[in-house]
């Protein structure tokens, strides 16, 4: 049986992290705002795969589109992405800081962070066929995948880490990265906080201004 979205945030709810669930149309304004942010230069950056065999963008990223499946190209806020293309996501793209935000997608579904932890480890180890298959592909792109796949596996690491509801602050050093994005959690704050809960709150005269205006905030704000 499908969950909903209540049922699957109820492990936020629990641990004091979420007060509230966004409504659909705040979501949706949400997602408008944040593609902008995960649709950038950032997420072709070379300098975060050099070492890799296969790291150059242009290989690079079909590769992972292959490997990760349909799931590599939701630019939304994610929950609609299946667990299994969540750990793929987590394997072949590699993240230089805790990945919070996938992370959290993760806790959303059942058994969730025990399932990647399985899947890190099967690569890790390499002692099933598949395991062996998963690690040489994150080697061609990913580098030091090893040690990348350690990240989440030692103990007190990030999956151990998220278990906890321990995640890392968002970075402060780039002014382009908005701490809004940097979770989940925060982001479904931020769309409650932010936004009208219901469409009926705009006047349908302000609608195209309005989406346009939320949906270019990240390059107006471009210094």
């Amino acid at each position: 049986m499908r969950r909903t979205l209540d049922e699957r945030l109820q492990t936020f709810r629990d641990s004091g992290l979420l007060p509230h669930t966004p409504t659909r149309f705040q979501r949706f304004l949400g997602q408008l705002e944040m593609v902008g942010y995960v649709i950038s230069p950032d997420a072709t950056d070379a300098e975060r795969y050099s070492g890799a065999p296969l790291g150059g963008p242009l290989v690079r990223q079909p590769l992972s589109a292959a490997l990760v499946g349909i799931d590599h190209f939701r630019v939304g806020d994610g929950l609609g992405a299946s667990l299994g293309g969540l750990c793929r996501h987590l394997l072949f793209v590699f993240h230089q800081g805790m990945p919070n935000y996938d992370l959290q997608l993760i806790q959303t579904h059942p058994d969730g962070l025990e399932t990647l932890r399985r899947f890190m480890e099967d690569a890790q180890t390499e002692q099933t066929p598949r395991g062996r298959r998963l690690s040489r592909a994150a080697g061609w792109i990913v580098p030091d995948s090893k040690d990348y796949r350690e990240q989440f596996l030692r103990p007190g690491g990030w999956i151990d880490r998220a278990v906890r509801f321990d995640y890392d602050p968002p970075p402060s050093t780039d002014p382009s990265l908005r701490p809004e994005f940097n979770s989940l959690v925060r982001f479904l704050v931020y769309c409650h906080d932010h936004y009208p809960e219901h469409p009926g709150a705009l006047e349908w005269q302000r609608w195209p201004q309005t989406l346009l205006t939320i949906g270019t905030t990240r390059w107006r704000n471009i210094q």
